[in-house]
């Protein structure tokens, strides 16, 4: 339990009491409350004036790595332009890949231009440098 003390001068007799109770409720919050896409990055976050995170999230997207998708995501982006949205956070390699369109969705975009997705891409990494003689020592 967190306490404040304050005094009352200045403030007044009900305000002391707001103000104990404010400074109890964002005791100890250090950290804010995000809704964060598979990259990790935030799409909302909680403020100092509102102790949630809204925000209108399209859950119909998919993890692919460039390795190899380069051309293929090209060709999906000048078919579908604005109802597919790729975004590169840079620095990874691997970008999330969305549909916007009303009918077709990002599962069936990702088998018509044979897309890897980044789990497919990691295990096979994996399994490569499994491989005699591919590991580094």
């Amino acid at each position: 339990m967190h306490f404040a003390h304050l005094t009352a001068t200045g403030h007044g007799d009900g305000n002391l009491a707001t103000w104990s109770h404010f400074v109890g409720a964002i005791a100890g919050r250090p950290t804010p409350s995000q809704i964060r896409n598979p990259l990790g990055e935030p799409i909302a976050s909680n403020t100092n004036d509102f102790d949630c995170a809204v925000a209108k999230v399209n859950l119909d997207c998919e993890l692919v790595h460039l390795d190899e998708n380069w051309g293929r995501l090209k060709a999906m982006k000048a078919k579908y332009g604005v109802r597919v949205k790729i975004t590169d956070p840079g620095l990874l390699g691997p970008v999330l890949i969305a549909s916007e369109h009303e009918t077709i969705s990002i599962d069936s975009m990702i088998e018509e231009f044979d897309l890897e997705r980044l789990d497919d891409y990691m295990a096979r990494s994996r399994a490569h440098r499994l491989q005699p003689g591919k590991m580094a020592p």
